[in-house]
């Protein structure tokens, strides 16, 4: 390619320059179908093309600009995309369109971007995104213009967030160091005070907020200064599992362990446990719920199961993915999976057994 567009070579040092600064390489090169320009692909730049005979490549909005996606969300048109930084990329928020024909990123701030480091979950409350980072509660707003961090100086017991869910206009956030709650005036309130440790999932349901723990699952009541354990979870020694990921199967809650579901009936508030999962999957540490069934993560891949039955359907990381899958996301006709080499999107009827 240099030999034929020696420009390229010559103007490289102010072409490949991140949105702030940062360095990129080029990676690879393709002649475009009509012979009119080059594809140009980089790490750390994105896409770009360029025309023949121009001096400098324009930047083309595909893809992601990094390759570890730490969290994926499913919003009404396609999915939210948390990439980490790397020593060729920048920490981004990036909106994937359902059929892969839009990309928008989110660069942030000019000077410090999106903030974050490392991102382990994200969630959407109307016009904002919530990131669960490294460095706290990442609140940004879907036009890229706001972003605002809630780590230990605006009321977090510890910035490094574990878990997160939104309902509602309320926010409630898992810590290592406990549990709070951001309320639509955006103000702080911290949850069972009483509790110290780390808050491994949580889930709303009114004014109750489910969390899972190193010890199983408990509960958040108003004006309560610790955690309650629901009285119908009983003494059974495996219903005290850490509890890695919550989330609803419709009016049911389901609690996931590193090897198996558990959930409660909302009639009675019995607990049952599921099936042993792991030895197809791995550990456990993620789980969404599917029209038909739920989608489970374990390090070994995903698999497609109910609340009652092992995989009907593995998908196996090597195989079938190119990494351990980070996190899920379902919606009418897509499974998401973040990896840390890149999102994998399956079509549900593809891969529901």
């Amino acid at each position: 390619v240099f030999r034929e567009n020696p420009w390229f070579e010559a103007n490289q040092a102010a072409v490949l320059r991140s949105a702030r600064l940062g360095t990129a390489r080029f990676t690879v090169a393709a002649r475009a179908y009509d012979r009119q320009g080059w594809y140009l692909g980089t790490r750390g730049a994105g896409l770009l093309y360029a025309e023949e005979g121009a001096p400098v490549p324009s930047p083309l909005p595909f893809g992601l600009p990094g390759p570890i996606i730490g969290g994926v969300f499913s919003g009404a048109r396609g999915v939210w995309v948390a990439t980490d930084r790397t020593a060729a990329s920048e920490a981004n928020l990036t909106f994937v369109e359902r059929s892969l024909t839009e990309f928008v990123t989110l660069e942030g701030s000019a000077a410090f971007g999106v903030r974050f480091n490392r991102a382990s979950r994200v969630t959407g409350e109307g016009a904002f995104l919530w990131v669960a980072s490294d460095i706290g509660v990442i609140r940004v707003g879907t036009d890229g213009r706001t972003v605002d961090v809630f780590d230990e100086s605006r009321g977090l017991p510890d910035r490094r967030v574990l878990s997160l869910t939104a309902r509602h206009g309320q926010v409630a956030v898992g810590t290592a160091r406990g549990l709070v709650l951001i309320t639509d005036s955006l103000d702080v309130e911290r949850l069972a005070p009483d509790f110290a440790g780390a808050v491994l999932a949580v889930a709303m349901a009114g004014d109750t907020v489910w969390t899972g723990t190193r010890l199983g699952v408990f509960a958040a009541l108003p004006d309560s200064n610790d955690l309650l354990r629901p009285v119908r979870l009983g003494t059974e020694p495996s219903l005290r599992q850490p509890v890695l990921d919550l989330t609803w199967v419709g009016d049911t809650l389901a609690a996931l362990t590193p090897d198996r579901l558990q959930w409660r009936d909302p009639a009675t508030g019995a607990w049952t446990l599921g099936p042993v999962l792991s030895a197809q999957l791995g550990r456990l540490h993620r789980v969404v719920p599917d029209a038909r069934g739920i989608w489970v993560a374990g390090e070994r891949g995903v698999g497609f199961a109910t609340l009652a039955t092992p995989p009907a359907r593995v998908l196996l990381v090597s195989r079938d993915l190119p990494a351990e899958p980070n996190d899920l996301a379902v919606d009418q006709q897509y499974l998401w999976v973040a990896t840390a080499r890149g999102l994998v999107r399956w079509r549900l009827d593809a891969v529901r057994p």
